[in-house]
């Protein structure tokens, strides 16, 4: 499920995220795709929900660049293959 959250400081939305995060019962056995802007902003985050959390494991952390690449490859085939 895609939830959308903004604010203009990222120590709020990194809070925010991992109360998200504590109070969800997600599936332990199925990674969950975080997508941020740039490489440094996922470090950052991982590094941020460890110490909010304990722990930042067994989530992906995804470019949005590369997101928005396979969407595009995605469409290209579906159109290829509707012809």
């Amino acid at each position: 499920m895609l939830q959308l959250y903004h604010s203009n400081r990222l120590e709020t939305l990194a809070e925010q995220f991992a109360k998200v995060l504590s109070t969800q019962s997600l599936d332990p056995f199925k990674a969950e795709q975080v997508v941020v802007q740039n490489a440094g902003m996922g470090r950052w985050l991982s590094l941020r929900l460890a110490q909010q959390n304990g722990i930042a494991a067994y989530r992906t952390i995804v470019v949005l660049k590369k997101i928005l690449r396979l969407l595009r490859s995605s469409v290209l085939l579906a159109f290829k293959i509707a012809k």
